[in-house]
């Protein structure tokens, strides 16, 4: 029975020799595929139901995670954090669709304050919590969170039996300051929208 391991790997193609286009450009891509062992107790490579036997050597998951944290600078900036109440997001990762997905920078508030905390989300993610306002579901990961932050906080409704994320903070600590920080954000929005019928449930332990 072979054993597949999954792996994601960011490549980069070079279209320079496209005859549709005049000119040179990138593609960049994320490709999912797996690693496998063969009967004779090789590996090979296993992408779409294809397997592919004959390969280059792919290097340890480390080597892999650096190459991909590189091109992911390159494509997308990078967000020097060293400075808390200098740095700055690039477009390149706070507008999606069209619309800033940065709710609130406590710079803005907090003049001077180096504990900054983050809220991301849009119109559309704010709505659905404010239309399911009966419940809301709070959770938080660790290892999900940049340098700088100690947390990913998660705000989220239940619609039609699934959970669904509205709002994403990242927060400096796990004082409950900073929960209130985010919860008071959001409620304050809620409310400006006259949609919500009810006081969303929740409990700070």
């Amino acid at each position: 029975m072979t054993v597949k391991t999954k792996r994601y790997l960011l490549i980069t193609v070079n279209n320079e020799n496209n005859n549709d286009r005049d000119d040179d450009f990138e593609e960049h891509a994320i490709v999912n595929f797996e690693l496998g062992e063969t009967k004779r107790g090789g590996v090979c490579i296993w992408f779409n139901g294809f397997r592919f036997t004959h390969t280059v050597a792919m290097g340890s998951d480390n080597a892999l995670s650096c190459m991909m944290r590189r091109q992911k600078k390159k494509i997308l900036g990078n967000v020097d954090c060293a400075a808390p109440l200098a740095f700055t997001i690039p477009d390149k990762l706070r507008i999606k669709n069209g619309e800033d997905i940065v709710l609130y920078d406590s710079r803005t508030v907090k003049i001077g304050e180096k504990d900054v905390v983050l809220v991301f989300g849009s119109e559309r993610t704010l709505d659905i919590l404010s239309k399911n306002s009966a419940t809301w579901h709070l959770d938080g990961t660790f290892k999900a969170a940049p340098n700088m932050w100690e947390q990913c906080f998660l705000v989220g409704a239940s619609v039609n039996h699934r959970m669904c994320i509205g709002l994403w903070g990242l927060l400096p600590g796990k004082h409950r300051r900073y929960y209130e920080e985010v919860l008071n954000f959001l409620l304050i929005c809620d409310f400006e929208k006259a949609e919500m019928k009810t006081m969303p449930k929740f409990t700070m332990l």
